[in-house]
C-alpha cells in the first residue's frame, strides 16, 4: 500500500487502487464462466 506526503499524488494513486479494484472484479467474473 502506498503512502504519500504530496497532495496532488494521492488523487493518482487513488485512481490506481480504484483500477485495480476494478480489474480484481472483472477477473474474478471470468473465473466463475470457467
Amino acid at each position: 500500500y502506498f503512502v504519500s506526503t504530496v497532495g496532488r499524488d494521492e488523487a493518482v494513486i487513488r485512481e490506481y487502487i480504484r483500477h485495480q479494484e476494478q480489474e480484481d472484479q472483472r477477473l474474478e467474473q471470468l473465473n466463475l464462466w470457467r
